[in-house]
């Protein structure tokens, strides 16, 4: 049987590596690990940040032009560029360098107009979208439309960010499918760490939209019933930690100050997914994900749920999908999420029923070898099919 050539290309800003890249590429390299290579020859077409922590999975195109380009965006954003001429420069080498014709389908990771800008150059295989986020409930009919005629196929990492725009563009809607992100249940355990006391958790980008502001209010809240609650906040601005305090990295400071909360806060900064990660949250009692803009499915709960920690999450977006205990997941408003972690904190044997059942729940949906065998499906039904 002939393996069909299947190249994965990346967001131009966001690098091939464990430490430097996102979520977009930790999803590419759990996947590749997992797919067929009798059935696929797979390469990643991206950049590489330095080779220490670029991964293993797949085979990623090394080239110095690419990987210049991408440090080059990500230093010097060409603002005078809307989102949709974003990338253009990206695509065309890639075009012409990487030679794009030889593949019979190219994964374009969460980049709709890079299905544009390809179909222009003259690519001619299939083009399948994978979308990590709703950026397409926001754009217009007649781009959706343009997009349904360049695009073979859509894959939604929930129902939610398909259904932004399906009412929009039915063409496109009926050729997607969902697949949700995964979790590497070898490494998120219950047994990766020992529970410290009472904890609440915070993992991810300190970004406004997370909601980190609202959660130190909802903590200074708790924090007059159960004195010795802690607060650990895991992350940075950017992934990998580079880089100087951000604006709102001030204000959170600020404001942790002005609440009398900044020495029981324990800032973890960014802490090594694979090595550290899965000790911080079996430690932690509660998981707190307070956006306050939707996600489309986020990792981080999942990840808890597999580490036996119990999740309080906004109900904005794709959250739900991924969770049993759906009424812990709720409005991002102050008084809610001070009232289900409170009785999660006073309720030891409510929380244990809570933890287990997330726990069952995404062992049997979310390990990435489920995930690579539902992609590896779509990937063979989309390629099959005229």
């Amino acid at each position: 049987m002939k393996s069909s050539r299947i190249a994965f290309l990346l967001p131009d800003k966001e690098p091939y590596s464990s430490k430097y890249g996102g979520a977009v590429a930790r999803w590419v390299a759990e996947v590749n690990q997992y797919l067929k290579t009798d059935r696929f020859t797979i390469k990643v077409l991206g950049a590489e940040q330095d080779s220490k922590t670029t991964y293993p999975q797949g085979s990623l195109v090394r080239s110095k032009v690419f990987t210049f380009l991408s440090v080059f965006r990500s230093k010097f954003p060409l603002s005078f560029l809307n989102k949709r001429q974003d990338g253009l420069l990206w695509c065309i080498v890639w075009y012409f360098l990487g030679r794009l014709n030889q593949y019979e389908a190219i994964i374009l990771e969460n980049r709709a107009h890079y299905a544009l800008y390809l179909r222009k150059l003259g690519y001619r295989g299939k083009l399948l979208l994978h979308l990590h986020n709703d950026s397409l409930g926001s754009v217009d009919t007649t781009y959706l439309q343009n997009l349904s005629k360049a695009l073979d196929g859509v894959i939604g990492c929930s129902q939610a960010i398909l259904d932004s725009f399906g009412d929009k563009c039915p063409s496109l809607y009926k050729r997607s499918v969902v697949i949700h992100n995964g979790v590497n249940n070898e490494l998120f355990t219950p047994e990766a760490g020992s529970k410290q006391g009472e904890v609440l958790l915070f993992v991810g980008r300190l970004d406004k939209g997370k909601g980190i502001h609202l959660l130190f209010e909802v903590f200074a809240e708790l924090r007059k019933k159960y004195e010795n609650l802690k607060l650990w906040v895991t992350g940075s601005m950017h992934f990998g930690g580079d880089g100087e305090k951000s604006s709102y990295q001030l204000e959170l400071e600020e404001l942790a100050s002005e609440l009398d909360i900044i020495d029981k806060i324990d800032w973890l900064g960014y802490v090594d997914h694979d090595k550290d990660l899965p000790k911080v949250f079996a430690e932690a009692t509660v998981f707190c994900l307070p956006s306050v803009v939707p996600e489309a499915f986020p990792l981080v709960t999942l990840e808890a749920a597999f580490s036996g920690t119990a999740v309080v999450a906004s109900a904005l977006g794709g959250t739900k999908e991924g969770m049993a205990a759906v009424e812990n997941i709720v409005v991002p408003e102050k008084e809610r999420f001070v009232q289900v972690i409170d009785k999660l904190l006073s309720d030891k044997e409510y929380r244990g029923q809570v933890e287990k059942a997330n726990y069952d729940f995404v062992q049997g949906k979310f390990r990435w070898g489920k995930i690579a065998q539902d992609f590896e499906y779509q990937l063979m039904h989309f390629l099959e099919n005229e």
